[in-house]
């Protein structure tokens, strides 16, 4: 995507000075770093550009880039590490801010104390976004909720809920999806409930570091008012995508330096809410992909690691622990067949030939599929046989075929799962863990992180900042 000729004359007034430079960044999602020479020297801003794969998602549609500017505008002098807010094209659904030292990826830092002390201090400025007074905050779409009903969905989860509902005629059964969804309304937290601001796309990845420090907070999209135990459930989720070490410590940090228990009840709720909503967001696409859709590569990786990640959640919620199915080695090509060749085809000639990163990320993706389409073609018959036994187990009968499976066990879901719960579970526990393995050559835009379970008691002793 190259920024309009208009985009880049306005980023250069808003900035006082003239844009030289323009650098793509190699991602999903349109981003371009501009270099502008202004009186008192160069600088370098962020063109945050929209998503351009919105249309008939409400969820999209709602928190939207526009939605996005309005937060960051506001958060604008409030005490709170964010980028620079310079300003909002609505014809063109670009925000210029500015450009953050830095990485997003804990893995760079040199060694664990840094790790540490970055998400000691990510913790502390969380801490302080709960702390902000909401009533003041007059955005707009941004409401304030005030039932246990309104808490939990009324925030990013019934956006795409609401989308779901719509899309389920157009889909084949999701039977997974939909015992998350039937959990959820019936484990709503209760009582009165303390709401705050909510970053809602918490955690690894969603803030700046450079020098052992946290520079920024970015990624406001996402952003309302709501449960502060969502931003937990959510960080928890993103460890699994962006593994970055245990979060027993900055659970702990969090208690200690907001004054604010962690609710585990709560927190459990809210990361199973986490492990879902990406799963249905995808839902569509993951049935009928296409490359013509910017996040479907991907949402492959999320998909299959998150729902990995739903019954791992749904598990730790109900208290029981999951028996993983065996996962075989790959084995070795007994001959050199069509998949094999177009690996190596891809990995001789054409990653190689890439003129720049972003031809080499393009080219690395399209291996990486291939390598997918060759782990299949060992061993996805083997895995399809051993999730149709298990669903005989659970059915009562084997069924004839995966899509006549998921069917009966959707008509179960819908009637009433609550009897058969620990049972659904296992099942959708192993299916998954059987598909992430299929998948995972698939995953070079995140990792596949084991999830964390809460300890039996959080950790209460001082944590060192």
């Amino acid at each position: 995507m190259t920024l309009p000729d208009d985009v880049i004359t306005w980023a250069g007034e808003r900035c006082g000075g003239r844009v030289v430079d323009i650098e793509q960044q190699i991602r999903w999602r349109p981003h371009h770093f501009l270099t502008i020479d202004r009186p008192g020297g160069r600088t370098r801003v962020l063109a945050r550009s929209k998503r351009t794969d919105t249309q008939g998602a409400g969820f999209m549609e709602h928190f939207d880039i526009a939605h996005e500017a309005r937060v960051l505008e506001a958060l604008q002098g409030r005490g709170l590490k964010v980028p620079e807010f310079f300003g909002f094209n609505e014809h063109h659904g670009v925000i210029l801010m500015e450009c953050v030292a830095g990485s997003n990826d804990l893995l760079t830092a040199p060694d664990d104390a840094t790790r540490k002390q970055v998400m000691a201090e990510y913790i502390e400025q969380l801490a302080k976004l709960h702390q902000l007074e909401v009533e003041p905050m007059h955005l707009s779409g941004l409401t304030i909720p005030r039932t246990p009903d309104d808490i939990a969905f009324g925030g990013k989860f019934g956006f795409i809920e609401a989308d779901f509902a719509r899309w389920r005629r157009h889909l084949r059964p999701e039977p997974f999806l939909e015992l998350g969804i039937w959990w959820l309304h019936a484990n709503v937290p209760a009582g009165a409930r303390a709401v705050t601001f909510c970053q809602a796309d918490t955690g690894p990845g969603q803030f700046m570091f450079a020098d052992g420090h946290v520079t920024a907070l970015i990624d406001w999209e996402l952003a309302h008012i709501g449960d502060p135990m969502l931003d937990l459930g959510v960080m928890r989720m993103r460890n699994m995508l962006y593994p970055t070490g245990s979060l027993a410590e900055p659970l702990a940090r969090y208690e200690q330096v907001s004054g604010r228990p962690i609710d585990r009840q709560a927190l459990s709720f809210y990361t199973v809410m986490s492990m879902l909503l990406t799963p249905i967001g995808v839902s569509p696409v993951m049935q009928d992909p296409t490359a013509r859709l910017e996040h479907t590569l991907p949402a492959f990786g999320w998909d299959a690691t998150l729902r990995r990640g739903l019954g791992d959640a749904l598990a730790e919620a109900i208290g029981m622990e999951i028996d993983p199915p065996h996962l075989p080695d790959p084995p070795a090509a007994q001959y050199h067949s069509l998949e094999d060749y177009l690996v190596e085809h891809l990995d001789v000639y054409c990653v190689p030939a890439a003129a720049d990163d972003a031809g080499r990320f393009h080219i690395t993706s399209a291996a990486g599929i291939a390598r997918a389409v060759q782990l299949s073609s060992r061993n996805g018959a083997e895995l399809l046989e051993a999730d149709l036994d298990d669903m005989g187990l659970v059915l009562g009968r084997r069924p004839d075929s995966r899509n006549d499976g998921l069917a009966k066990l959707s008509e179960i879901v819908a009637a009433d799962p609550a009897d058969r719960l620990e049972q659904f579970v296992w099942l959708f526990s192993r299916i998954e863990r059987r598909r992430e393995y299929l998948l995972k050559p698939m995953m070079i835009d995140s990792a596949s992180g084991k999830f964390e379970r809460l300890a039996p008691a959080l950790p209460t002793s001082e944590v060192s900042r």
